[in-house]
């Protein structure tokens, strides 16, 4: 298996350095209008996650849709580069909110929750695209059984878990199982572990909010992925290539599924050899495959890093120069 893996890709690269000229060459020819319209998806795309951050904040609305901006840049920009992504984006974003007055539980749930809503939004997206694929003819007749299993899987589980939500037992046993873990004695074991239940469920119904609350942070991580995405067909745009949106969809998700893949920080290195290689698959020349991915990238992947990093500097300079949290915590209401 891994033997072919490096085969395939040994190949895949093979075929991408005799077309870099001709790439280079279709970057240099890139309609700039495209390119700008593919830098406003993108900022697009992290408005979205200022306002889903912003929505999980608790009651009150305890951090302002500039501040979600900035931790959405700190936690999916920056943390994207960082080794051992994205857990060390969380921890960065989670410790600027708290710098600025909010409680370490609610920044806890909203983080948790934030990396939630974003999962199950681009498991629907995934499940949705392959369906389609496989209704279309797309996708090669011996996976189709398995890759409509496997969707329908999916969905079935994203639905039981918006049952969950509204009732809490299941969450409350899943507490008791880890307190009995911990704690030797059952009857304190379960006493810690309901108890401990009944707050998470609570908290994360606070966080929530009512139902057109929690349709918003749905819509808002839908929103993100989708226009992430588009920032991607702009850029194909911008180099000549016409791509069906199923197909760019496809090219997508198996990029950020790519992007998740231990010891490469962002997928760096396997995302611009995997998404060349579907789009040509399905009929993109190489070389207008290989520019777009690459202007993708540095859109998608390098500008939030740097603006996460700037954006995490300049938190931290104002909090050392002497801004209280309760102040800013009332500023950002």
């Amino acid at each position: 298996m891994a033997l072919g893996v490096g085969v395939l890709v040994a190949v895949l690269l093979a075929a991408a350095l005799r077309s870099v000229p001709d790439s280079i060459g279709a970057l240099a020819h890139a309609e700039p209008g495209w390119l700008v319209a593919a830098a406003g998806a993108e900022a697009l795309s992290y408005l979205f996650l200022g306002l889903h951050i912003q929505r999980l904040s608790g009651p009150g609305r305890r951090v302002s849709l500039r501040l979600g901006v900035g931790a959405g840049l700190v936690a999916f920009g920056l943390g994207n580069v960082l080794p051992g992504s994205p857990a060390p984006g969380f921890a960065l974003a989670g410790m600027e909110l708290r710098r600025r007055g909010l409680p370490t539980r609610v920044v806890a749930m909203t983080m948790a929750l934030s990396g939630w809503f974003l999962a199950a939004a681009f498991l629907a997206i995934a499940a949705s695209v392959a369906l389609t694929a496989t209704a279309q003819g797309r996708i090669p007749e011996r996976h189709e059984t398995v890759l409509l299993a496997g969707s329908s899987f999916v969905l079935a589980l994203l639905l039981a878990s918006v049952w969950l939500t509204v009732h809490p037992w299941p969450i409350e046993r899943l507490a008791l199982l880890l307190a009995r873990v911990r704690w030797r004695n059952e009857r304190y074991a379960a006493e810690r572990g309901r108890a401990a239940g009944q707050h998470w469920h609570s908290d994360a119904r606070q966080a929530l909010g009512g139902p057109l609350n929690g349709q918003l942070v749905m819509v808002a991580a839908f929103g993100s992925w989708m226009a992430d995405a588009g920032c991607l067909r702009l850029v194909l745009a911008a180099v000549g290539a016409d791509v069906d949106f199923d197909v760019l969809l496809m090219a997508y998700l198996f990029a950020v599924a790519v992007s998740c893949l231990p010891f490469l920080p962002g997928g760096i290195g396997a995302v611009e050899v995997a998404v060349p290689a579907v789009l040509h698959h399905y009929g993109v020349p190489l070389d207008q495959a290989i520019a777009g991915t690459v202007a993708w990238r540095a859109l998608a992947l390098v500008a939030p890093a740097a603006g996460g990093a700037v954006t995490l500097a300049g938190l931290r300079l104002r909090a050392t120069h002497g801004v209280r949290p309760e102040a800013m915590a009332a500023a950002t209401e």
